[in-house]
């Protein structure tokens, strides 16, 4: 009755399984404290045969490695950390490799524009139109920028950085790292001093952050 619900009927099992056949063994699982925390142990005995007609028992002790499983956690959090960690670096330089590719693109389409303009009337309908293309190119500069950030993490020196007005460019970036079909609001802090870093690695750890915030929901 002390043996974790969930662990429960799997114990009995392999321990009565064992008992019957005289074999030794070795489980673990969960019990319940009597201070009701939950502690992991180790099982290990022996099954033996009964005497004189009696049923066949077991002889064996437990050993408490609830900081054993602790720590075996923690290095498996560590572990998927890192994992993920590789995973981001490999899609970092993938999308920064791409982000070079499209700043071209870009760079082609503002030169081009710029000079449009420059033999349009600015009063003119198709003037009106072409700003409106710098404008889209521009806001398409920032993204390429972040991107260009993910494969270069170590490309920009120290500065100064508001955080908000980051997370406002990044927007765009964390709806598709969550998907798209997930509801998110950035919540602006008005009083949010700025912060001295690498501009590039804060906004990976964003963007790891929010990968992390809805993985598994």
């Amino acid at each position: 009755e002390l043996i974790h619900p969930n662990d429960r009927e799997a114990t009995a099992r392999e321990i009565l399984d064992a008992v019957s056949r005289k074999q030794p063994y070795s489980v673990e699982y969960r019990i319940m404290h009597k201070d009701a925390t939950i502690r992991w142990v180790r099982d290990s005995g022996q099954g033996v045969a009964g005497n004189n007609g009696t049923p066949p028992t077991r002889n064996g002790v437990l050993f408490d490695i609830t900081t054993q499983k602790h720590l075996e956690d923690k290095v498996r959090r560590a572990d998927q950390q890192l994992g993920k960690a590789r995973q981001f670096a490999a899609l970092g330089h993938l999308a920064g490799g791409i982000a070079h590719d499209f700043n071209n693109l870009i760079t082609a389409i503002n030169g081009f524009a710029d000079l449009a303009l420059k033999a349009l009337s600015t009063d003119s309908q198709p003037h009106a139109h072409l700003l409106q293309i710098r404008k889209a190119s521009a806001r398409a500069m920032t993204i390429t920028r972040q991107l260009l950030a993910l494969g270069e993490p170590n490309g920009q020196e120290m500065t100064l950085v508001d955080l908000n007005l980051l997370l406002a460019e990044m927007e765009r970036l964390i709806r598709l790292v969550v998907g798209l079909d997930r509801r998110i609001e950035i919540v602006n802090e008005q009083l949010l001093g700025r912060v001295r870093i690498h501009p590039e690695q804060l906004e990976q750890a964003i963007l790891v952050l929010a990968a992390n915030l809805f993985e598994g929901r």
